[in-house]
C-alpha cells in the first residue's frame, strides 16, 4: 500500500467520525473543519460529496493520473542533451574570454 493511499484511508475515517459528531450537533461547521485541518468551504464540499457519492466521494481523484507538470519523455531526452553540452564547456575558458 502506498503512503498516499494509507493517508487517504485515515482521512476518510477521521472525516466520517467528525461528520457524525457534527450531525449530532457536537461541533459547529468551523470546529469540524478545524479538527480536520481544512477550511469551512472544503468541509462543506466534502460533506456534499459524501452525501452524494458516499465514501467514494472522498477519494482523491488525482491518484493514478499523470502530473500536468510532467516533462514528456522526448522533451526530457532533449533537455538532458542540452545540459550535457553546457556542462562540457569548461568554465575557465568562459571567464577568460570576458577578460
Amino acid at each position: 500500500m502506498r503512503r498516499t493511499e494509507a493517508h487517504q484511508g485515515v482521512r476518510m475515517i477521521k472525516f466520517s467520525s467528525i461528520l457524525s459528531r457534527y450531525e449530532a450537533a457536537e461541533f459547529s461547521q468551523a470546529e469540524a473543519a478545524e479538527l480536520l485541518g481544512i477550511g469551512e468551504r472544503t468541509f462543506r464540499r466534502w460533506r456534499q460529496r459524501f452525501e452524494d457519492e458516499g465514501e467514494a466521494g472522498l477519494l482523491d481523484r488525482r491518484l493514478g493520473k499523470a502530473s500536468g507538470k510532467r516533462v514528456p519523455s522526448i522533451g526530457a531526452m532533449r533537455w538532458r542533451r542540452c545540459i550535457a553540452r553546457v556542462t562540457r564547456v569548461s568554465r575557465p575558458s568562459i571567464f577568460m574570454s570576458i577578460w
